[in-house]
């Protein structure tokens, strides 16, 4: 947890609460509106996991209520209830990193809640709606889901079928296209009110290009099995539980291709591209206990019951496979996947739960930084990590707090430097994770040598904490004669 992603989603959205600016006081990939909401949110409640949790609590909620909906319009009512079990046992409850507790990106997890209602509300007007307000509500979704992240573009294409099937006169065109700016344009508003000027939006833009255009992220999206590569082939081939699911996207394009030449209703048609289209970013290798699998697995689970229940007719036996489904999952979700042990952590924040091999680490840091620094101080935690920042309350950089390696290509080694002599951090905590999901060693050793190296002419090693599982946290405290006046 500490590593994970959803480190940098709690403190982004607690430092935009306290004032800050996106892409000019914090750097960010992506878009702004779900941390605009969060923010919103933990201002009105409390800033504390606990509050983080029931966001996702909420949205999981909705999103499952929407995918019930949605299965509604083809299947009957039990089919669709069992169908959402299962996806709230194998994505909700997941015991991974990737699951809808706190998951990696709340900006998708906005994006996602609303792209599956604006689904519902698109194909509740294709199939009953004349006065077309179905369609206009479908619209406004999907611009609020492109405001939070951009995975959900294609379903404009969704969109468009839509609009060509029920024949629609081009000033609709023109409007929807429109109403698709809104949000994103609402989004741009609130950043020049708050002085984010189109120089730091420029920046960022050229950032998240490098980034994402980087041989890095090339690697790491064939590591996690979402473009060919050697992972995918091996998860194909060595035939494991989980292979189950990381053949889910090719029955979805052969369902497609059913539908089309069997020359089915518009309305599966519409539903099996739809699907098809939101899971773009995972579709070869869906994997529900591992990466992005539990944000898209849903999608295509949907075209697959509603393909059977077409072609069994008896719902009863698909109701059986899907208990069946269910307790292989809570079976391998809950009693064998999860064999790693957690142990929870007390902090003022709330109680977050860490890997036993992770534990002593974490525990002996987080108490040498309550104990032994200030609350004014500046703690910059190298390459990520910076969840133990929001636990401590202590302050860090909006920039360097992520520098994994695709992040520290990106902005540049110049870029990294200059804007290290400009602070004046009071301790430097390394640890010395490796990170074979971007082919490389550790930061110190590799991608941030040079930095390090500048690092250790200023500040003294003063603690190391050392977790069961051989990595380490070395902190680095400002030697004195270094300290600015």
């Amino acid at each position: 947890l500490v590593f994970s992603d959803i480190g940098r989603e709690i403190y982004i959205s607690s430092e935009v609460a306290n004032g800050k600016v996106l892409y000019k006081d914090i750097f960010n990939i992506f878009f702004p509106m779900g941390y605009f909401f969060n923010a919103l949110i933990i201002k009105i409640f409390n800033n504390s996991i606990y509050t983080f949790c029931s966001i996702s609590y909420v949205l999981s909620l909705f999103i499952l209520l929407s995918m019930y909906k949605i299965l509604s319009i083809y299947i009957n009512k039990s089919t669709s209830f069992l169908s959402s079990v299962i996806v709230m046992v194998t994505c909700t409850f997941a015991p991974t990193v990737f699951n809808w507790n706190l998951p990696y990106s709340y900006s998708f997890f906005y994006a996602l809640a609303s792209i599956m209602w604006a689904l519902f509300f698109l194909l509740k007007y294709v199939n009953d709606d004349k006065s077309g307000k179905y369609f206009f509500i479908s619209i406004l979704l999907y611009s609020f889901s492109i405001s939070c992240k951009y995975d959900f573009l294609f379903f404009i294409i969704v969109i468009l079928i839509a609009l060509i099937y029920k024949k629609n006169s081009f000033i609709i065109y023109f409007k929807t296209f429109f109403i698709i700016l809104l949000f994103p344009l609402i989004s741009l508003l609130i950043l020049l009110l708050q002085k984010c000027s189109l120089n730091d939006l420029q920046f960022s833009c050229g950032y998240i290009i490098k980034y994402g255009t980087s041989s890095m992220m090339h690697f790491f999206y064939q590591y996690a099995g979402l473009i060919p590569g050697s992972e995918l082939i091996s998860k194909l081939t060595n035939f494991r539980f989980e292979s189950i699911y990381s053949i889910i996207g090719y029955v979805n394009l052969m369902i497609l291709l059913t539908y089309l030449i069997k020359k089915y209703e518009f309305k599966y048609v519409l539903l099996s591209i739809a699907c098809i289209l939101l899971s773009l970013k995972s579709i070869l290798c869906i994997d529900v206990f591992d990466w992005y699998g539990p944000f898209f697995f849903h999608f295509l689970f949907m075209n697959i019951i509603v393909f059977l229940s077409i072609h069994i007719k008896k719902e009863y036996i698909i109701n059986i496979f899907l208990l069946i489904v269910i307790s292989l999952n809570i079976y391998y979700g809950f009693f064998v996947n999860s064999r790693t042990s957690y142990i929870p952590i007390n902090t003022e924040k709330g109680v977050i739960k860490i890997k036993i091999n992770d534990y002593y680490g974490v525990e002996e840091l987080l108490n040498y930084i309550n104990n032994e620094t200030s609350s004014t101080d500046k703690i910059l935690i190298l390459p990520e990590g910076v969840l133990i920042n929001y636990l401590t309350n202590r302050e860090t950089d909006g920039y360097l707090f992520h520098l994994i390696y695709p992040n520290y290509y990106a902005l540049g080694e110049d870029f990294i430097m200059n804007s290290f002599d400009e602070k004046n951090f009071n301790y430097i905590i390394i640890h010395n994770r490796v990170y074979p999901e971007y082919n490389t060693e550790n930061f110190q050793e590799l991608w941030g040598r040079n930095f390090y190296n500048k690092i250790t002419e200023k500040y003294i090693l003063d603690k190391e904490c050392i977790n069961e599982n051989g990595t380490s946290f070395f902190v680095y405290k400002l030697n004195n004669k270094n300290q600015k006046i």
